[in-house]
């Protein structure tokens, strides 16, 4: 017997399981079950009438004719009333509220088994019955389909009605549901195949559907699996490591609202109400009683606010508040007029000094404390042990409500122990913490001591010891640290902390995750971390105000500096991981200022991390410019590896005895290594600002050790400036101190200080510095540079300057200075100014200075001055040679030359000295001396002298000039190869009136001379110059000395045999050929890094075939065919071996190949988007637009292709009036556009690279009209072209378009395909993240072409029933046109509206709109025909238009400024 079914219900997945089903139940048990299924009410009671069916399953919520009205006409005809008619309501809600006769059965899709319920009714009704796997199997899968549907056409409805941008996240989620569907239904259908049904025009409609679901989800389906096997079998095959990611999938179980301010027990803990008087649930609710609720329920429980009336509320504490022992969210925020904007808040949690706050366990992992006001504590507001994940947010610890009014504790705001995971104190989305001053105990203190975990600690956002206003702090009398952070070595817990991070607002205002922390009293710091890991501080304020301007102001008048003169900012010791202070970018940009013993100290004894300070202000306000003094200093690191650079390090005051140096330095670890490179250390970046240390810029303690590089050469230098006692003193460290490449200008005392310094056996060098206007004042000369009892320095290259104009010579007495017993000095290259006093002055017994290849200061005093007159005390200038130069005192008064005579270019000269090799200098003053070169040094020799006596020598020099001039000379004691002794002084000056002309030519044989320029010119940054003084035999003949400049030096040897070929190359050998390796079936090998050559995938492999071969019968057809498929692949072979050989780019060879491989790759990957630029080029621009969200003009028409109908995107659309551009629009993808014009006559342009110019003139009769005006335009032909090129890149560009997609399916299939290739053939991360981008792509095409938009209007020829292409329908409201669109190939067009009544109007050439006349046509003041359309809310318009084609008649567009007068 026969039995009909109809199934009316518009969701496609819940209509397939449904016909699956029933299919399924026909074969089972051989039911002829004709079914007639359709997507709408109006269809569905169509077959009702028709076929008189058995069943109906009828969904509630249908288009065209609501699933309700359908129901009230079962309900109303008397023949449903019959028992042999039964109908089953598929309701989307839980409840229903509907009253059906007994042969209806409501089922609710939204309730667990509702599936189920729908089959047990259907074998009810036909006498069915069934169990096992299977039909467990098909109710399992139904409920989640319908569950799914039922969510599906709920969520529909909201982006319906809705703009994209605001429905995202439910897109995203729409999309999953429709995916998870469609792989349900592909699971079915893979099961028991395609359902029957007795609609043909359902079916078809099914059809399409099936195609962008069940075939797509196969594609996805199989592309996954693809993705998951080539995953699994590398990690297998590379045996990867495994890491176990453990998830804690929580819910939010229950809500307790405190509504009391109370603080009483719960009445019953336990049964799931907060409640103190009775085990209803009506209150009231205590903030105590809900904790004992939520720690009695597993899961995360919320706890929020409701107490009535006007707050502030105070909760008294009448004991210790219940340890929290399972995930809690008490969020203080709840309570009404509550913000965490500026810290109102409303729920105040008072301890009266005598009761502990929250405290944590273990347990309450994942808990959140927000929102409340806590204070008068007794050992902590908040208490956690072992807790993983806590977050501490918008909270005011030890205030009053108004966060201004301090109550000073006797406890902890924050006090953690052995956590794990993430702790957040504070953020930038909810908000930080405002945390007062305390009486005792440090404000945040974490503590690992037993557990191996090291959490990270993000601390954002907070106020730290001021008030609110981030103006102020309250006086701290704790005298401990406000942040204590310490990790624990026996257990291997080191933190990771996080303290601040960007500063989002200029103007050096915190902000962001910027925190304001003050000084704490006593002797300690701010901030103290001990053992920590990995630590990054950025963004901060320390010791400053919110705004960067000034330091705090501590009990409303004084400073940090004299409130608590032995605290300072941050104090890190002993780190277990990377330190990172500041960073590259401004908003990462510490301020660190205004604290009483120094702003940063860091000590890492092992040298084991890496500190990083970068970009930071010390000791100024946040503009850098006006000091903000910390005394002590402002950095002082004690042993480490670190970076110091792009800081500004300024503003030092001094208190006591405290050293106040900008920057010091005192290590003890032979390990540690300091880089001080690129910072401002006394000024700031305009090098103009006075914000000088009160001591010296940068000091190296005594004893210090290690290596210590002030300056780099190849970064920028360090500017050390308008510092008071020195520039930078070396204070007896025990390690050499490179001082390179930095600018040391206008600081008191010393340019550069060595006090007892220099005891290491590598020297200390001093190299490419400008030191330049280095003052006395008081006590303290104005000395370049200075040693004290100081050995082993090598000092080059530097400039010593002075160009002071208001200073007499008394304030920079000497550029070098040398006092007590220094030894073993070399000072080589350096230029000095001759504004000095004196340019090297050795006033004591210093041996061994040795001075060459220098530009001398030499008038009015000597450049070398030796001794000190003891009765003056003054220098006493150039002291007289002594016969045999056998007295002793400074350098030993190493006796000078004496020039007798020049002839021609001969210098005659004497010396009397001791035995032994000397270097001997001959100087030229300059006329009219620069900054940086007091003489020129014109030639040397070096001379073996016999120690007789006085002894003659005679030297050649070219280099003489042809004007008289002024000569000096000068000795140093050579003592071996770059080796030198005792410089003497410079000898009183000759003066050469009457000079030869300069020679044309001069050769000099000596393989050894270089000419050097008359006046080399001054270097004030100069290139380490090696010396190349290296004679091998002492004799007298003369060499000239290799100058200080870039000239460079060639020399000649005779040619070595350096290595021996290992191959002969015969110079007739012919070169081999591109393709001479293609050698069939020889040439290809599978590389060593293939996929396919892992033993893993080789073995696999193997088992396969042989699985093959002992399954296969030879004698059978599947083995005949495995044997031709063997020998096919042998008679190929040489072909595809020669194939991969070209394609693995083997013929390049090695790297070259890999190399060649993820080129083509990446090119491969590319072109399609190349292809659609030059296609299409301003389709980025529209996509660039329509991401920037560009304004609207209101819409007047459309431009359209003359030929083809389509819509003409990207034309130019200009507006002018009287021969003047007013306005352009670009046409969007449908051709429209739209412009904004005040009333008056207008001419318009519509230009387009491909189509002939057109324009018309319209006129404007009131201001913002909206004008109804389609543009025809017709494309170029090729004579519209001025050039054939012109013409060739349009068709070139046509062609593209039109074949756009064809053309890059097959770009991107032929490089999927080779890509494929390249993963197994050569294996590369590059690689194989190509191929997971080609995955990607596939997955987002199939998606979006699942995510088609629905409901969509459509335009239908009314005589064939076929959809028209190319009609123009205009959306009018009652005063304007709203909107215009173009049909596509479907005849679609859409519109979203608000509520209210719009009208709709089609034109197209040759069709008639409307064409029949009812009451909802109405017609404007020009006679045209609208039809009328309600809109109850906002939602998308899905209209039917019929139009009728009219023979040879051709429609009049006007031009209409509303549809009615």
């Amino acid at each position: 017997m026969t039995k009909k079914i109809v199934l009316i219900d518009d969701n496609f997945a819940i209509r397939q399981v449904i016909k699956i089903f029933l299919t399924r139940l026909s074969n089972k048990f051989s039911i002829d079950l004709n079914i007639f299924s359709t997507d709408n009410g109006v269809e569905g009671l169509g077959f009702v009438y028709i076929t008189s069916p058995d069943i109906v399953i009828v969904d509630t919520t249908l288009p065209k004719y609501s699933g309700r009205e359908v129901l009230d006409y079962f309900v109303q005809n008397p023949k449903f009333q019959e028992s042999g008619i039964n109908v089953i309501v598929l309701h989307e809600e839980k409840e229903s509220d509907f009253k059906l006769p007994s042969n209806f059965q409501v089922i609710s899709k939204n309730q667990k088994g509702s599936f189920e319920l729908i089959v047990k009714t259907i074998d009810k009704i036909l006498s069915t019955t069934e169990s096992g796997k299977s039909r467990r199997l098909i109710e399992k899968i139904g409920d989640f389909i319908l569950s799914n549907g039922n969510k599906d056409d709920l969520l529909l409805k909201k982006l319906t009605n809705s703009a994209f941008p605001k429905t995202l996240l439910n897109r995203i989620r729409w999309i999953w549901l429709e995916f998870t569907s469609s792989m349900a239904i592909t699971l079915l259908l893979l099961l028991y195949g395609k359902p029957t049904d007795e609609n043909i025009t359902q079916q078809d409609l099914d059809k399409k559907a099936f195609r962008s679901k069940y075939y797509p989800t196969l594609a996805v389906t199989f592309i996954s699996s693809i993705i998951i096997l080539i995953n699994f079998s590398l990690f297998v095959s590379s045996q990867l490591p495994l890491y176990r990611n453990q998830q804690q999938g929580s819910t939010a179980l229950s809500t307790f609202i405190v509504d009391s301010t109370l603080d009483s027990n719960d009445f019953l803990v336990g049964d799931g109400y907060c409640d103190t008087d009775d085990s209803i649930g009506d209150g009231p609710c205590t903030l105590r009683a809900a904790i004992e609720e939520s720690n009695s329920i597993a899961g995360v429980d919320n706890i929020d606010f409701n107490i009535s009336g006007v707050g502030p509320f105070t909760i008294n504490l009448s004991q210790n508040l219940p340890q929290i022992t399972s995930p809690t969210i008490i969020d203080g925020t709840t309570q009404s007029n509550a913000s965490c904007i500026d810290w109102a808040l409303q729920v105040e949690i008072s301890g009266g000094n005598l009761y502990e706050g929250f405290s944590l366990n273990s347990g309450a992992g994942d808990s959140v404390i927000q929102g409340l006001v806590m204070n008068g504590m007794l050992n902590h507001s908040i208490y956690a042990d072992g807790i993983n994940n806590l977050d501490v947010l918008c909270n005011v610890f030890d205030f009053e409500p108004d966060g201004t009014t301090s109550i000073p504790s006797d406890s902890r705001a924050i006090y953690l122990q052995d956590s794990i995971g993430n702790i957040t104190l504070g953020d930038t989305t909810t908000g930080g913490n405002l945390i007062g001053s305390r009486q005792d105990k440090r404000s945040i203190e974490i503590l690992q001591t037993t557990t191996s975990s090291s959490p990270t600690i993000n601390i954002e956002n907070n106020y730290i010891g001021i008030e609110k206003s981030g103006q102020n702090a309250p006086e701290n009398l704790s005298g401990l640290s406000h942040i204590y952070i310490s990790g624990d070595d026996i257990n291997s817990s080191h933190p990771v902390v996080n303290l601040g991070g960007a500063n989002t607002l200029e103007l050096g205002v915190c902000s962001g995750s910027c925190n304001i922390v003050a000084c704490s009293t006593g002797t300690t710091p701010a901030v103290s971390l001990l053992k920590t890991g990995t630590t990054t501080i950025q963004g901060n304020h320390l010791g400053v105000k919110i705004d960067g301007s000034a330091a705090l102001t501590y009990l409303g008048s004084t400073s940090c500096l004299i409130n608590s003169p032995g605290s300072s900012g941050i104090q890190i010791l002993e780190p277990r991981g990377n330190v990172t202070i500041g960073g590259d970018l401004t908003s990462y940009r510490n301020i660190i200022s205004g604290f009483g013993s120094g702003g940063l100290i860091y000590d890492d004894p092992e040298a084991s991390a890496l500190l990083s300070v970068n970009n930071n202000y010390f000791g100024t306000n946040s503009n850098a410019t006006n000091k903000i003094s910390t005394a002590g200093g402002n950095l002082f690191i004690l042993d480490g590896v670190a970076t110091i650079e792009n800081n500004i390090i300024a503003g030092t005051n001094t208190l006591g005895d405290v050293d106040s140096a900008g920057l010091i330095i005192s290590t003890e670890n032979v390990n540690s290594s300091i880089e001080i490179f690129g910072n401002y250390i006394g000024t700031n970046t305009s090098l103009e600002t006075n914000l000088g240390n009160r001591d010296a810029g940068i000091l190296v303690e005594s004893g210090s050790v290690g290596n210590i590089d002030i300056g780099k050469i190849d970064e920028i230098p360090n500017y050390i400036k308008f510092n008071k006692y020195h520039g930078v003193l070396n204070n007896q460290s025990f390690s050499p101190i490179n001082i390179v490449n930095n600018v040391i200008e206008e600081n008191v005392a010393y340019g550069i200080y060595f006090y007892r310094a220099g005891g290491a056996p590598v020297a200390s060098i001093i190299n490419n510095n400008i030191i330049k206007n280095t003052k006395g004042e008081g006590n303290n000369d104005g000395y370049g540079f200075a040693a004290y009892s100081s050995n082993n320095m090598s000092i080059n290259d530097n400039l010593f300057c002075n160009d002071d104009p208001d200073a007499n010579n008394f304030d920079y007495p000497a550029a070098t200075f040398f006092e007590n017993d220094n030894t073993g000095v070399i000072l080589n290259g350096n230029s000095v100014q001759s504004t000095y006093t004196s340019g090297f002055v050795v006033p004591w017994n210093d041996t061994e200075i040795s001075i060459i290849n220098s530009n001398f200061h030499i008038s009015p005093q000597p450049g070398v001055d030796l001794g000190l007159d003891p009765t003056l005390g003054i220098y006493p200038g150039t002291t007289a040679n002594d016969a045999g130069d056998t007295d002793i005192g400074p350098n030993n008064y190493q006796n000078y030359p004496e020039i007798m005579s020049v002839d021609d270019e001969i210098i005659n000269y004497s010396l009397d000295t001791h035995t032994g090799d000397y270097l001997v200098e001959f100087h030229i003053p300059n006329e009219d001396p620069v900054c940086g070169q007091g003489s020129s040094l014109v030639c040397t020799s070096t001379i073996t002298h016999a120690g007789n006596g006085s002894q003659d020598f005679s030297l050649s020099c070219p280099a003489l000039p042809s004007r008289p001039y002024d000569l000096t000379a000068i000795a140093t004691k050579v003592l071996g190869i770059d080796q030198y002794g005792d410089t003497s002084e410079l000898s009183p000056l000759t003066t050469i009136t009457n000079p030869l002309p300069t020679p044309t030519a001069t050769f000099l044989p000596a393989p050894t001379a270089t000419t050097v320029p008359t006046n080399p010119p001054s270097n004030p940054n100069p290139t380490v110059i090696q010396n190349t003084v290296t004679p091998t035999s002492i004799t007298s003949t003369p060499t000239i000395l290799p100058s200080i400049s870039t000239t460079p030096v060639f020399i000649t040897s005779t040619p070595t045999s350096i290595a021996t070929l290992t191959q002969d190359i015969s110079p007739t050998q012919a070169s081999s050929g591109f393709f001479d390796d293609l050698s069939p079936g020889s040439s290809y090998a599978l590389p060593e890094n293939s996929l396919l050559n892992h033993p893993v995938v080789k073995s696999k492999f193997k088992d396969l075939v042989d699985s093959i071969r002992e399954n296969v019968n030879a004698s059978t057809i599947s083995g005949a065919i495995l044997d031709a498929g063997i020998v096919i692949a042998k008679l190929t072979g040489p072909l595809t071996d020669n194939l991969n050989y070209l394609l693995s780019l083997q013929f390049i060879g090695g790297q070259a190949a890999i190399t060649g491989i993820t080129a083509l790759n990446l090119f491969a990957l590319a072109t399609p988007v190349i292809i659609s630029f030059i296609a299409e080029p301003h389709i980025f621009y529209f996509a660039f637009l329509w991401i920037w969200k560009r304004k609207k003009s209101p819409t007047w028409g459309v431009v359209v292709d003359k030929v083809s109908k389509l819509p003409v995107a990207f034309a130019r659309v200009v507006l002018t009036q009287d021969g003047k551009t007013l306005n352009t629009y670009t046409t969007d993808l449908q051709g429209r556009y739209g412009l904004d014009a005040k009333k008056g006559l207008y001419k318009i342009f519509i230009m387009h690279s491909e189509y002939l110019d057109e324009s018309k003139e319209v006129e404007v009769k009131n201001d913002g009209d909206i004008l109804v005006l389609d543009f025809e335009i017709s494309p170029k032909l090729q004579e519209d072209f001025q050039r054939d090129l012109g013409w060739w890149l349009y068709s070139v560009k046509k062609f593209l378009r039109k074949n756009l997609f064809i053309i890059n399916t097959l770009v991107f299939s032929t490089g999927f395909v080779y890509t494929l290739f390249s993963v197994t053939n050569s294996f590369s991360v590059l690689n194989y993240a190509i191929l997971m981008l080609y995955i990607i792509q596939v997955l987002v095409i199939i998606i979006l072409s699942m995510i088609k938009e629905k409901n969509l209007g459509q335009v239908i020829d009314i005589n064939t029933n076929e959809p028209v292409r190319g009609a123009v329908v205009r959306l009018f409201d009652n005063q304007k046109q709203v909107d215009v669109t173009i049909t596509d190939s479907q005849g679609h067009y859409s519109f979203i509206v608000d509520a209210g009544t719009y009208y709709l109007k089609v034109n197209l050439d040759g069709f008639r709109f409307p064409i029949k006349e009812d009451s909802n046509i109405v017609q404007n003041s020009l006679g045209e025909k609208l039809l009328r359309f309600s809109a109850q809310n906002s939602q998308k318009v899905a209209l039917k238009l019929y139009v009728q084609r009219l023979a040879n008649i051709a429609l009049t567009k006007n031009e209409l400024h509303s549809p009615f007068s």
